[in-house]
């Protein structure tokens, strides 16, 4: 969780592992992350797991802008909601993120959707405006 922020850690040209560990351990405490010692490699964790700690990792990270690769396939239901919940108190704060997905429902967390197509952006759908049809009809038709 660490590895995106260690420039933080520096004290002088060494790295004090004691605050790297409290951010860790922090992160750990904020994202319901089930383990019991954070320099547990990421592999040895659950699925949800692995994915609130990378999470940990890019909101730990001082990034205004987050790119998001289809984060949530495979994951739990109640894992999503809480990191959803956690995706939205940043960008209320001011953090931005660029979300690709293949799940419908991730869209209704999105302020803005864009659909591309072969290669380019087919639509820009604002929340206000997005359906699961005007996607799913601008991802086959080019006349959405």
């Amino acid at each position: 969780m660490t590895v995106g922020s260690l420039r933080r850690f520096l004290r002088g040209p060494l790295l004090d592992h004691g605050r790297a560990r409290d951010f860790a351990d922090d992160w750990r405490v904020r994202m319901g992350i089930r383990t019991p010692d954070v320099s547990h490699m990421i592999l040895s964790l659950s699925g949800g797991n692995q994915q609130k700690a990378l999470f940990a990792r890019a909101l730990g990270s001082s990034a205004d802008i987050i790119v998001m690769d289809d984060p949530m396939r495979g994951v739990d239901i109640g894992t999503k909601q809480e990191v959803y919940g956690m995706i939205r108190k940043e960008a209320a704060g001011g953090r931005t993120f660029l979300w690709y997905t293949t799940e419908m429902d991730e869209l209704r967390n999105c302020d803005h959707v864009y659909v591309f197509r072969d290669g380019g952006i087919v639509a820009e759908l604002p929340q206000a405006r997005m359906t699961e049809e005007r996607v799913i009809r601008a991802s086959f038709r080019s006349d959405a």
